[in-house]
C-alpha cells in the first residue's frame, strides 16, 4: 500500500477520535491525561532545547510542502489535521470548572480588593527574560517561554501570546508591556501543561503567579484587575485608586474584557470577595 493509501485510510480513526473529542468531554479529558499532556511535555522538552522558537521553521517546511508537494499535499494536511486532533481537540473539549456570572456589585468590589493588593505590593519591574523566568517557575513547566521573533503576525490576531500544540511552545509579544507578559506567559504555559479552556487557563496562571508573589504576582493582579474592568459600565475610577506608575502599567495592558471564556476568572475570583 503506498503512501496516499495510508493516510486516507487513517481518515476514518482521526475522524472519529476528533468526534469524541469534541461530542464526549469525559472521553477527550482521558485522551488529554493520556495522550496530549505527556506529548506536550515531550515537545516542550525538544523545542525547549532551541533559543528560538522551532514553530516558525516547522510551518515554513509545512507551507512549502503544501504549495510544491504536488502528490503528497493531502498527507501533508492529512498530518497537521491529526496532530491538532491530538495534541489539542482533547484539553480543549475536557470537562472544565464554571462559575456564576458575578453581579456588578460584586465585580467593583473585586476591583477595589485587586488595587489595594496592587498599591500594598507597589510596582514590580524586570526584563523580559526575568519576567519569562519568573512564569516557568510560578507553573513549574518543562520549557521557558519564549519571545517571538517576528512578532507582528501575533499583533495581527490581536493575541499577547499564543501556545503553538505542534512544538509544544509558549511564544509572547516582546513588544507588548513587560508588566503584563509574566502573566501571558504563565497563561500559555498553562496550556503546555494541559489545560485547554482559555478561563481555565487564566485562573490557573493567575494562582501560580499570585503565590510566587515578585513580578508574576503583579503581572497577574494587572490582568485580572483590566478584565474585571471590562465587565464595568464605567470603570475610570479604578485608575484613581492606584499609583501613577501601577496606573500606567494597568492602562497598557490591553482590554480584556468582552465575555467568553476568558472572563471566567472574574466569576471565579468574585466568589471570594465578601
Amino acid at each position: 500500500m503506498g503512501r496516499r493509501g495510508l493516510w486516507k485510510k487513517g481518515l476514518l480513526p482521526a475522524g472519529a477520535f476528533a468526534l469524541l473529542c469534541l461530542l464526549w468531554p469525559a472521553f477527550a479529558g482521558k485522551a488529554a491525561k493520556w495522550i496530549s499532556i505527556p506529548a506536550a511535555g515531550l515537545l516542550a522538552g525538544i523545542s525547549g532545547k532551541f533559543p528560538v522558537p522551532v514553530f516558525g521553521i516547522l510551518a515554513l517546511l509545512a507551507l512549502a510542502g503544501l504549495i510544491f508537494g504536488k502528490g503528497r499535499r493531502g498527507g501533508i494536511a492529512f498530518c497537521i489535521a491529526a496532530a491538532y486532533a491530538l495534541l489539542w481537540l482533547p484539553p480543549t473539549n475536557a470537562p472544565t470548572a464554571t462559575y456564576p456570572r458575578a453581579e456588578q456589585a460584586r465585580t467593583e468590589a473585586l476591583c477595589r480588593a485587586l488595587a489595594e493588593e496592587l498599591v500594598q505590593t507597589g510596582r514590580q519591574a524586570v526584563s523580559l527574560s526575568e519576567g519569562l523566568i519568573q512564569a516557568r517557575a510560578a507553573m513549574n513547566a518543562p520549557a521557558r517561554p519564549k519571545a517571538a521573533r517576528f512578532p507582528a503576525w501575533l499583533r495581527g490576531l490581536k493575541a499577547a501570546g499564543i501556545y503553538v500544540p505542534f512544538t509544544g511552545e509558549a511564544l509572547v509579544d516582546p513588544t507588548r508591556s513587560a508588566a503584563g507578559l509574566p502573566f501571558t506567559a504563565a497563561h500559555e504555559l498553562a496550556h503546555m501543561l494541559g489545560v485547554g479552556n482559555e478561563g481555565a487557563a487564566n485562573i490557573a496562571a493567575y494562582a501560580a503567579c499570585v503565590e510566587y508573589g515578585e513580578a508574576a504576582g503583579y503581572s497577574a493582579r494587572l490582568w485580572a484587575l483590566k478584565y474585571a474592568m471590562g465587565r464595568l459600565t464605567d470603570a475610570n475610577w479604578v485608575y484613581a485608586l492606584l499609583s501613577r506608575e501601577t496606573a500606567e502599567d494597568l492602562a497598557q495592558i490591553p482590554w480584556a474584557g468582552g465575555g467568553g471564556e476568558y472572563d471566567t476568572l472574574v466569576d471565579y475570583l468574585c466568589a471570594s470577595v465578601s
